[in-house]
């Protein structure tokens, strides 16, 4: 009874442990499906976070780039002001030049306008004096009609008193008082004429002193002509030196000795640098020029500048056009430097470079634009004084004398 009693009770105590067992075992698998769980969110909560990492770490790559961009187009602008600073400096240092020679200019035009203005003063004072004359020529007129009227009566008188003499000369009774008063009459006629030969005399004076200020004032336009036709026989002597030079692979115009460079063969459409191909023609032909001017002593001594012009043709606007044409210039005008580095000097003194836009476009006959034609860069040359000359030329020429 003892052994089946204790055997029962020990079955009972496995069979509660088995119970226990598996209900732990129960617990443990839904403590680790529990675990698995939370594993699997954890881990899609990471993969989440490294797709938003990833996303997060290009944005900044992105970032980066663009502020290495910046740091270029920066740099590039700060070089980009360091040239224009260089360029700013030259351009001062060419308007001190400039303006030096617009005072010198501005003195000589003064100076000029002064002869001028003196000169058109003497005329002035001879048109006064010729209206003066012509009033003292009528009046002189009417004095001489009165002097002949009154000569005619006293001729008529004489005759009479000739006459009363001869008829009444057996007459003693014509009374002295008479007589005295008729001489005296006589006298008066006398010196009226002798008074009026006087104001003759005097105009004859005045007349021959205008005569002779105006001959000084044609010798003195004769010599301003003269100044004039020496200058345009210098042109034609540079002119002449030019086409000497240059030969016939560079065309040189006969009347301003201008020569001109088609911007379709120095640039690109819109553009301002020099092409690779155009800068052996352009070197070899402004080392060709310059030579032909600057290093000539008989010929730089009448030059006043150089001038590197860019015009445009008339599409787009006319500011765009005359910034695209000053670059263009000035872009001719640093290629000349870089091909006379040892005559910067003399460079400086002489050489310009303007921007024209469209305002000297080039014409067909029929006076509609050659586009093409006035797409161009001109080089060309100015005479010392010649503005001046020009002036005075045009005022010789409207007095014709």
């Amino acid at each position: 009874m003892f052994n089946k009693k204790e055997t029962s009770e020990e079955q009972n105590f496995w069979v509660s442990y088995a119970d226990l067992m598996a209900g732990l075992l129960f617990v443990f698998i839904l403590v680790l499906g529990a675990i698995l769980i939370k594993y699997i969110s954890i881990e899609n909560n990471l993969s989440g976070k490294n797709v938003l990492l990833d996303n997060v770490q290009e944005e900044l790559l992105e970032k980066n780039n663009l502020i290495n961009d910046m740091t270029s187009q920066l740099q590039k602008k700060n070089d980009l002001i360091i040239s224009l600073e260089g360029r700013l400096e030259a351009n001062n240092d060419l308007a001190i030049n400039l303006e030096n020679q617009l005072k010198n200019s501005s003195a000589l035009v003064i100076n000029l306008e002064d002869k001028l203005q003196e000169s058109q003063n003497y005329f002035d004072d001879e048109k006064k004096l010729n209206q003066e004359l012509n009033l003292e020529n009528k009046n002189i007129s009417l004095e001489i009609e009165t002097i002949q009227t009154n000569n005619k009566e006293l001729i008529s008188q004489i005759e009479d008193i000739n006459i009363l003499v001869e008829n009444k000369k057996n007459l003693l009774e014509m009374s002295k008082n008479e007589i005295s008063k008729l001489q005296e009459t006589i006298t008066n006629q006398s010196n009226i004429i002798s008074v009026d030969k006087d104001k003759l005399l005097k105009v004859a004076n005045i007349v021959l002193i205008q005569k002779n200020k105006y001959k000084s004032l044609v010798d003195e336009f004769n010599i301003a002509k003269s100044k004039v036709k020496a200058l345009k026989g210098i042109r034609v002597k540079v002119i002449k030196e030019l086409k000497k030079k240059l030969g016939n692979s560079i065309n040189v115009d006969s009347k301003s000795g201008a020569i001109r460079f088609s911007s379709n063969v120095l640039f690109d459409q819109n553009k301002f640098k020099l092409k690779e191909k155009s800068k052996k023609i352009l070197s070899k032909t402004l080392k060709k020029y310059i030579k032909a001017i600057l290093h000539n002593k008989k010929i730089k001594k009448y030059i006043d500048k150089i001038i590197i012009e860019g015009h445009t043709n008339t599409d787009g606007s006319y500011l765009h056009n005359l910034e695209l044409s000053q670059k263009r210039a000035l872009e001719v005008m640093k290629f000349l430097y870089s091909l006379e580095p040892k005559n910067q000097k003399l460079l400086r003194e002489y050489i310009s470079a303007s921007g024209r836009s469209y305002s000297n476009t080039v014409k067909f006959k029929n006076k509609k634009e050659n586009k093409n034609a006035s797409r161009r860069i001109e080089i060309k040359f100015l005479l010392k004084n010649e503005k001046s000359i020009k002036q005075l030329s045009k005022y010789l020429n409207q007095k014709r004398i």
